[in-house]
């Protein structure tokens, strides 16, 4: 009897210190736990915060789906956040983030790969800083060499004026007599439609590119488009 009751006793001793134990780990482990939880909540909010601030100044310069698409998906994963928290909002953000980028990426390069795969010619535009180089399609009309090209505020500034410019087309670089410079705003609706027409003889299907990146991606708010016919 005298064992069994040392025995007990050793038991309960034992039962205190593991439950003063398991009260400790709790006292050391919950908080750094709710530490961590709120972390991975701080930074789905800054991932979802980040994909709204990007859609939102997509919009503000050039506009285009994927511009909405940014403010929408960040909205909609703020609000999830934030109404229905959850141990996934991390790798939710991240996966939408992440899918997000990869569209884009994939619609830029799809794009890029259907232009280039017509006719390039390399238009070459000096100003300040020396010479612009610019990849573009080139239409071979009544004898002149017709290029449209969407320029920054700085080379519109130059095209409005007596610019100088040069073609490279299949590895040779060609200067011409005469440049003539219209905006397309200006242009009279005919010339356009001949240019237009004439792309499209040239490169068929390739011209729907075009449109579809202005849909997805916008437009620079502060580019300005020419018609540039150079004549040998």
């Amino acid at each position: 009897m005298p064992a069994n009751k040392t025995v007990i006793r050793v038991q309960k001793c034992l039962l205190v210190i593991l439950m003063i134990e398991v009260i400790r780990f709790f006292k050391i482990t919950l908080p750094k736990f709710e530490m961590i939880e709120s972390n991975k909540k701080y930074l789905s909010i800054s991932i979802a915060g980040f994909l709204l601030i990007f859609g939102i100044v997509l919009l503000l310069e050039r506009g285009g789906l994927f511009a909405w698409a940014g403010i929408i998906l960040g909205i909609v994963l703020l609000i999830k956040i934030l109404a229905l928290p959850s141990l996934a909002d991390v790798k939710i953000s991240v996966l939408t983030t992440v899918t997000f980028v990869a569209a884009w990426a994939a619609t830029y390069l799809a794009i890029i790969l259907i232009w280039e795969s017509g006719e390039i010619a390399e238009l070459h535009v000096e100003n300040s800083e020396g010479v612009s180089t610019i990849r573009v399609w080139v239409l071979d009309l009544d004898g002149d060499t017709i290029i449209f090209y969407d320029a920054e505020p700085e080379d519109a500034a130059i095209l409005r004026g007596d610019p100088h410019i040069s073609v490279t087309r299949e590895s040779t670089e060609i200067e011409y007599s005469q440049i003539h410079v219209v905006s397309s705003e200006e242009a009279p609706t005919d010339s356009l439609n001949r240019v237009y027409e004439g792309w499209s003889e040239k490169y068929g299907n390739r011209t729907l590119a075009t449109p579809v990146y202005s849909l997805m991606f916008g437009r620079s708010r502060t580019k300005k488009s020419f018609i540039i016919t150079l004549t040998p």
